[in-house]
Protein backbone atom coordinates (compact mmCIF):
# COMPACT_ATOMS: atom_id res chain seq x y z
CA UNK A 1 0.00 0.00 0.00
CA UNK A 2 1.43 3.82 -0.70
CA UNK A 3 1.31 6.06 2.26
CA UNK A 4 -1.27 8.44 2.75
CA UNK A 5 1.52 11.10 3.83
CA UNK A 6 4.82 12.06 4.97
CA UNK A 7 5.78 14.93 6.63
CA UNK A 8 8.62 16.18 8.28
CA UNK A 9 8.92 19.39 11.98
CA UNK A 10 10.82 21.95 10.10
CA UNK A 11 11.65 25.07 12.42
CA UNK A 12 11.13 28.47 11.80
CA UNK A 13 12.04 31.73 13.38
CA UNK A 14 9.52 31.49 15.97
CA UNK A 15 7.58 28.84 15.40
CA UNK A 16 7.88 25.05 13.97
CA UNK A 17 5.88 24.07 10.34
CA UNK A 18 5.01 20.60 8.91
CA UNK A 19 6.60 19.96 5.60
CA UNK A 20 5.48 18.00 3.32
CA UNK A 21 7.95 15.47 1.59
CA UNK A 22 5.28 13.22 -0.60
CA UNK A 23 3.76 13.56 -3.91
CA UNK A 24 0.91 11.51 -4.17
CA UNK A 25 0.26 9.43 -6.79
CA UNK A 26 -3.40 9.87 -8.39
CA UNK A 27 -3.84 6.87 -9.68
CA UNK A 28 -2.45 4.85 -6.21
CA UNK A 29 -4.81 2.87 -4.29
CA UNK A 30 -4.64 4.23 -0.54
CA UNK A 31 -5.09 1.90 2.63
CA UNK A 32 -8.84 1.34 3.75
CA UNK A 33 -7.48 -0.68 7.19
CA UNK A 34 -9.21 0.39 9.92
CA UNK A 35 -7.83 -2.21 12.66
CA UNK A 36 -4.49 -3.13 13.50
CA UNK A 37 -5.46 -7.17 12.96
CA UNK A 38 -5.57 -6.24 8.73
CA UNK A 39 -2.21 -5.13 8.53
CA UNK A 40 0.22 -8.08 7.22
CA UNK A 41 2.47 -6.90 9.81
CA UNK A 42 2.76 -4.22 12.23
CA UNK A 43 5.51 -2.03 12.72
CA UNK A 44 6.20 -3.74 16.56
CA UNK A 45 7.19 -6.70 14.81
CA UNK A 46 9.57 -6.01 12.46
CA UNK A 47 11.93 -6.70 14.29
CA UNK A 48 14.49 -3.53 13.37
CA UNK A 49 13.67 0.16 13.97
CA UNK A 50 11.60 2.18 11.22
CA UNK A 51 14.46 4.11 10.60
CA UNK A 52 16.33 1.39 9.58
CA UNK A 53 13.73 0.21 7.69
CA UNK A 54 13.63 3.42 5.86
CA UNK A 55 18.30 3.38 5.52
CA UNK A 56 17.35 -0.24 4.30
CA UNK A 57 14.87 0.54 1.40
CA UNK A 58 16.85 4.23 0.35
CA UNK A 59 20.02 2.26 -0.20
CA UNK A 60 18.59 -0.56 -2.76
CA UNK A 61 15.21 2.02 -4.01
CA UNK A 62 17.53 3.14 -7.27
CA UNK A 63 17.44 -0.86 -8.11
CA UNK A 64 14.79 -1.83 -7.53
CA UNK A 65 12.70 1.08 -8.50
CA UNK A 66 10.32 -0.17 -11.47
CA UNK A 67 9.67 -3.99 -10.39
CA UNK A 68 8.52 -2.45 -6.94
CA UNK A 69 6.32 0.22 -8.96
CA UNK A 70 5.15 -2.98 -10.73
CA UNK A 71 4.55 -4.83 -7.40
CA UNK A 72 2.54 -1.92 -5.72
CA UNK A 73 0.70 -1.68 -8.70
CA UNK A 74 -0.70 -5.29 -8.90
CA UNK A 75 -0.84 -5.74 -4.81
CA UNK A 76 -2.67 -2.24 -4.32
CA UNK A 77 -5.26 -3.27 -7.43
CA UNK A 78 -8.49 -4.93 -7.38
CA UNK A 79 -11.41 -6.28 -9.93
CA UNK A 80 -8.58 -7.88 -12.20
CA UNK A 81 -8.93 -11.17 -14.32
CA UNK A 82 -7.29 -13.70 -12.59
CA UNK A 83 -4.85 -14.29 -15.54
CA UNK A 84 -3.72 -11.42 -15.47
CA UNK A 85 -2.81 -10.80 -12.09
CA UNK A 86 -1.18 -14.35 -12.16
CA UNK A 87 0.49 -13.00 -14.73
CA UNK A 88 1.60 -9.64 -13.36
CA UNK A 89 2.63 -10.97 -9.99
CA UNK A 90 5.26 -13.28 -12.08
CA UNK A 91 6.28 -10.33 -13.88
CA UNK A 92 7.34 -8.39 -10.57
CA UNK A 93 9.22 -11.88 -9.15
CA UNK A 94 11.01 -11.98 -12.45
CA UNK A 95 11.73 -7.84 -12.29
CA UNK A 96 12.96 -8.47 -8.40
CA UNK A 97 15.44 -11.02 -9.63
CA UNK A 98 16.82 -9.32 -12.35
CA UNK A 99 17.00 -6.31 -10.47
CA UNK A 100 18.84 -8.16 -7.59
CA UNK A 101 20.69 -11.16 -8.83
CA UNK A 102 23.24 -12.27 -11.32
CA UNK A 103 20.78 -14.10 -14.07
CA UNK A 104 23.40 -15.23 -16.65
CA UNK A 105 24.55 -19.07 -17.02
CA UNK A 106 28.45 -17.31 -17.61
CA UNK A 107 30.18 -13.64 -17.92
CA UNK A 108 28.88 -11.64 -21.16
CA UNK A 109 32.34 -11.52 -22.28
CA UNK A 110 32.36 -15.37 -22.94
CA UNK A 111 29.06 -15.92 -24.11
CA UNK A 112 29.80 -13.21 -26.93
CA UNK A 113 32.11 -15.73 -28.11
CA UNK A 114 29.15 -18.19 -28.01
CA UNK A 115 26.99 -16.23 -29.57
CA UNK A 116 28.89 -15.11 -32.49
CA UNK A 117 29.58 -19.53 -33.32
CA UNK A 118 25.95 -19.69 -33.12
CA UNK A 119 25.57 -16.57 -35.59
CA UNK A 120 27.57 -18.16 -37.79
CA UNK A 121 25.64 -21.45 -37.65
CA UNK A 122 22.27 -20.01 -38.50
CA UNK A 123 21.77 -21.78 -42.32
CA UNK A 124 21.64 -19.49 -45.53
CA UNK A 125 18.88 -20.52 -46.64
CA UNK A 126 16.07 -19.38 -44.27
CA UNK A 127 14.16 -15.92 -44.65
CA UNK A 128 15.57 -12.68 -42.89
CA UNK A 129 12.81 -12.59 -41.22
CA UNK A 130 13.48 -16.30 -39.43
CA UNK A 131 17.04 -14.90 -39.35
CA UNK A 132 16.72 -12.12 -37.41
CA UNK A 133 14.14 -13.77 -35.27
CA UNK A 134 16.41 -16.52 -34.24
CA UNK A 135 19.22 -14.08 -33.58
CA UNK A 136 16.85 -12.28 -30.87
CA UNK A 137 16.39 -15.51 -29.33
CA UNK A 138 20.38 -15.94 -29.43
CA UNK A 139 21.04 -12.60 -28.24
CA UNK A 140 19.03 -13.24 -24.92
CA UNK A 141 20.08 -17.37 -24.49
CA UNK A 142 22.85 -16.80 -22.04
CA UNK A 143 19.76 -15.52 -19.57
CA UNK A 144 19.00 -18.43 -16.97
CA UNK A 145 15.35 -19.61 -16.83
CA UNK A 146 12.60 -17.95 -15.30
CA UNK A 147 11.97 -21.45 -12.84
CA UNK A 148 15.81 -21.19 -11.72
CA UNK A 149 15.12 -17.37 -11.12
CA UNK A 150 11.90 -18.05 -8.92
CA UNK A 151 13.48 -21.42 -7.36
CA UNK A 152 16.64 -19.40 -5.98
CA UNK A 153 14.22 -16.58 -4.42
CA UNK A 154 12.33 -18.96 -2.76
CA UNK A 155 15.29 -20.93 -1.51
CA UNK A 156 16.20 -16.72 0.59
CA UNK A 157 13.68 -17.92 3.10
CA UNK A 158 13.71 -20.61 6.10
CA UNK A 159 12.71 -23.76 5.98
CA UNK A 160 9.61 -22.61 7.99
CA UNK A 161 9.08 -19.57 6.41
CA UNK A 162 9.17 -21.59 2.54
CA UNK A 163 7.03 -24.23 4.08
CA UNK A 164 4.51 -21.36 5.32
CA UNK A 165 4.49 -19.82 1.63
CA UNK A 166 4.64 -22.95 -0.79
CA UNK A 167 2.88 -25.90 1.18
CA UNK A 168 4.88 -29.17 2.07
CA UNK A 169 7.18 -29.43 -0.88
CA UNK A 170 8.77 -25.72 0.15
CA UNK A 171 9.31 -24.69 -3.13
CA UNK A 172 7.67 -22.44 -5.50
CA UNK A 173 5.33 -24.88 -7.52
CA UNK A 174 6.14 -26.00 -11.32
CA UNK A 175 2.75 -25.13 -12.46
CA UNK A 176 3.27 -21.50 -11.84
CA UNK A 177 6.23 -20.96 -14.74
CA UNK A 178 4.20 -23.79 -16.80
CA UNK A 179 1.18 -21.43 -16.79
CA UNK A 180 3.26 -18.27 -17.48
CA UNK A 181 4.70 -20.39 -20.13
CA UNK A 182 1.18 -21.54 -21.23
CA UNK A 183 -0.04 -18.00 -21.47
CA UNK A 184 2.46 -16.30 -23.03
CA UNK A 185 3.69 -18.73 -25.50
CA UNK A 186 -0.04 -20.68 -25.77
CA UNK A 187 1.72 -23.38 -26.21
CA UNK A 188 -1.18 -26.40 -26.21
CA UNK A 189 1.07 -28.87 -23.72
CA UNK A 190 1.25 -26.83 -22.14
CA UNK A 191 -2.31 -26.41 -21.39
CA UNK A 192 -2.31 -29.72 -19.57
CA UNK A 193 -0.41 -28.46 -16.60
CA UNK A 194 -1.25 -25.21 -16.93
CA UNK A 195 -3.69 -24.22 -13.46
CA UNK A 196 -7.42 -24.57 -13.32
CA UNK A 197 -9.29 -21.43 -11.92
CA UNK A 198 -9.52 -21.95 -8.01
CA UNK A 199 -5.33 -23.28 -8.33
CA UNK A 200 -4.44 -19.85 -9.91
CA UNK A 201 -6.75 -18.47 -7.27
CA UNK A 202 -5.14 -20.53 -4.42
CA UNK A 203 -1.37 -19.52 -6.15
CA UNK A 204 -1.84 -15.57 -6.46
CA UNK A 205 -2.52 -15.52 -2.91
CA UNK A 206 1.00 -17.78 -2.32
CA UNK A 207 2.16 -15.23 -5.14
CA UNK A 208 1.15 -11.94 -2.98
CA UNK A 209 2.87 -12.77 0.00
CA UNK A 210 5.99 -14.33 -1.13
CA UNK A 211 6.26 -10.92 -3.13
CA UNK A 212 5.72 -9.38 0.22
CA UNK A 213 8.18 -11.24 1.74
CA UNK A 214 10.83 -10.89 -0.33
CA UNK A 215 10.45 -7.05 0.10
CA UNK A 216 10.42 -7.37 4.01
CA UNK A 217 13.81 -9.49 3.45
CA UNK A 218 15.22 -6.85 1.34
CA UNK A 219 14.44 -4.46 4.27
CA UNK A 220 16.90 -6.76 6.44
CA UNK A 221 13.48 -7.84 8.55
CA UNK A 222 14.11 -10.79 10.40
CA UNK A 223 12.66 -13.48 8.96
CA UNK A 224 10.94 -15.27 12.32
CA UNK A 225 8.88 -11.49 11.90
CA UNK A 226 8.01 -12.70 8.53
CA UNK A 227 6.44 -15.76 9.06
CA UNK A 228 4.98 -14.33 12.28
CA UNK A 229 2.92 -12.40 9.52
CA UNK A 230 2.14 -15.58 7.37
CA UNK A 231 0.93 -16.96 10.49
CA UNK A 232 -0.57 -14.09 11.17
CA UNK A 233 -4.53 -12.59 11.70
CA UNK A 234 -4.42 -10.50 8.47
CA UNK A 235 -6.98 -11.84 5.98
CA UNK A 236 -4.03 -12.97 3.40
CA UNK A 237 -2.53 -14.69 6.10
CA UNK A 238 -5.57 -16.34 7.44
CA UNK A 239 -6.78 -17.31 3.86
CA UNK A 240 -2.44 -18.43 3.53
CA UNK A 241 -3.22 -21.00 6.62
CA UNK A 242 -6.60 -22.36 5.03
CA UNK A 243 -4.51 -23.12 1.72
CA UNK A 244 -2.20 -24.76 3.56
CA UNK A 245 -4.21 -26.93 6.04
CA UNK A 246 -6.54 -27.98 2.98
CA UNK A 247 -3.57 -28.62 0.82
CA UNK A 248 -2.24 -31.10 3.36
CA UNK A 249 -5.31 -33.03 3.49
CA UNK A 250 -4.77 -33.70 -0.45
CA UNK A 251 -2.70 -36.76 -2.37
CA UNK A 252 0.71 -35.11 -3.31
CA UNK A 253 0.89 -34.69 -7.50
CA UNK A 254 3.80 -37.04 -8.98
Amino acid sequence: MSANKIIVPVKGVDQQHELSILVNLVDTKLSQIKNQHEFFVLRRFLGISFEDVLKNWFSVCEKIRTPSRLAVSILSSDKVWLNIEFLSLMQALEGFHRALYPGTYTSDKEYEAVKLKLYEALPTGISEGHKEALKSKIKYGNDISLSRRITELGKMFSSEVRKALFGSLEKPAREWVETRNYYTHWDEVLSEVALSGSEMYNSICRLKLFLRALYLDLMKIPQEEILRALQGKSSEAQYLLQINREEGTKTPKN
